[in-house]
């Protein structure tokens, strides 16, 4: 098959310098690895450091850096502070401790604890650009909530310290994490050399990109990409995956006729499941090569062999069909990787902080727009909760493809979305129908339509 036209390609890279435009941090690709008995950070002076856990009253991030002088990272249910001060005093900030100036990016309560349910922190210290961050959630730079600032450009381009008494921060090294005053019973910490920088771009370079992408960030190129999304890339991502084909050069105009016409398959189909999010709350799941072992819909020909591989919620590879309008509840994806590629027409997703039971969900950066033949990805750390809408005049078909992580040993089979009342629902993924009846079903429907004379 062919590959992207160039207006395409032009439509696509005008889509993500719109959303890239928004972001203000720089790219970085992080590998993360538990932490060894001794705390100690792989480089001295940078990385980052997370747990995942509950704290009732307080959480205490502690790194201790050169002439006995420690960074300490204070959490409380109404507090949120950083400090430095002398090494191997008590881990509650005391009155002779120096508070370091910092900026709270979405206000006072984002910073502090939530003491009702377990939620993953994380400290990066970046001692090249001088930079201290706190953020919550997942470890991305746009869930950063506490920001220092504490070096700046000189004359000669060169980073310095705003102020000598911060030097030490370049031999930080050995860390440790109290909960509640104490380091028992916390789950394990993580961390990666790396500090955390700028998150990588939602949409993936189609072919060649530009100085000025490489500037920008404006793009993911596919080997930049999690380890689990590069295979998947090479799975979907090819331009040789498209909808329509030489021996049914009409598939998505048949598609779109089917599911905006009553009576007809896909119309059918939507009107089945309209009970669970309302009308323009239905999409159809058309499931490849292997799928599940029930069917909301059969034709008389659906005879494949249906079968889960253990390795994704849900069937690994799935067909979404979005009619005109038509849009997704906000949520998650199991902790799963994904690559997902518009096949026809256009998606527009945004997406959110996380889920919490009893809370709105907050929107995370702007609204991305992915238009044919755009691919973008999503991660356990990055673009996890989203929602999907079709904001175009003609239906969208999008191609998924999933996998848990390669070190994820608790496989979650659901998706969780934001239901009535703010309440967390799951979801476990289903199929409406098997990739091969359904477009043998289109086409067939499609060649008997009724014609104007």
């Amino acid at each position: 098959m062919a590959a992207p036209t160039i207006e395409q390609t032009r439509a696509v890279a005008q889509d993500a310098a719109e959303f890239v435009q928004f972001d203000p941090f720089e790219q970085v690709n992080l590998e993360w690895t538990k932490s060894d008995a001794d705390n100690l950070l792989p480089i001295t002076g940078q990385g980052t450091i997370s747990i995942r856990t509950k704290a009732a009253a307080a959480l205490t991030f502690t790194i201790d850096g050169s002439n006995e002088t420690s960074l300490i990272l204070y959490i409380t249910n109404d507090s949120c502070d950083l400090y430095f001060g002398k090494t191997g005093a008590p881990p509650v900030p005391p009155t002779d401790y120096t508070r370091i100036p910092a900026v709270e990016l979405k206000g006072h309560a984002p910073t502090y604890l939530e003491a009702s349910t377990e939620v993953l922190y994380w400290l990066s210290v970046d001692n090249d650009n001088g930079v201290i961050r706190y953020g919550k959630y997942s470890l991305s730079a746009a869930q950063t909530v506490l920001q220092a600032n504490l070096k700046i450009k000189s004359k000669k381009g060169i980073m310095k310290w705003i102020d000598s008494k911060y030097t030490w921060l370049d031999g930080v090294s050995t860390f440790k994490v109290t909960r509640d005053g104490s380091e028992t019973s916390l789950n394990p910490i993580h961390i990666s050399r790396l500090p955390i920088v700028r998150d990588r771009s939602p949409f993936v370079a189609l072919n060649q990109i530009s100085l000025l992408d490489l500037e920008n960030g404006t793009f993911t190129i596919p080997e930049n990409l999690p380890s689990e999304c590069q295979t998947l890339y090479h799975s979907v991502g090819s331009p040789s995956i498209v909808l329509n084909t030489p021996d049914f050069p009409d598939f998505s105009a048949a598609i779109h006729y089917s599911v905006s016409t009553p009576g007809c398959i896909g119309h059918d189909l939507l009107l089945r499941k309209q009970d669970e999010f309302g009308w323009e709350g239905t999409y159809l799941r058309i499931t490849l090569g292997v799928s599940m072992a029930s069917r909301l819909w059969k034709c008389s020909f659906c005879d494949n062999d249906e079968r889960l591989q253990g390795n994704s919620p849900g069937v690994p590879y799935v067909l979404e069909i979005w009619p005109v309008g038509h849009y997704s509840p906000v949520h998650d994806h199991g902790e799963s990787y994904a690559v997902i590629k518009v096949l026809h027409g256009t998606i527009e997703c945004t997406y959110f902080e996380t889920l919490a039971e009893g809370k709105d969900p907050v929107q995370l950066g702007p609204k991305a727009t992915f238009r044919e033949p755009a691919v973008t990805w999503l991660g356990e750390e990055n673009y996890q909760v989203h929602q999907l809408r079709n904001i175009s005049q003609d239906v969208c078909c999008t191609i998924q493809c999933y996998q848990f992580g390669n070190t994820n040993n608790e496989h979650h089979r659901y998706f969780r979305y934001v239901g009535e009342k703010d309440k967390i629902e799951q979801f476990i993924p289903n199929s409406d129908m098997a990739f091969s009846d359904f477009r043998n079903a289109i086409e067939l429907e499609w060649k008997s339509r009724p014609r104007e004379v």
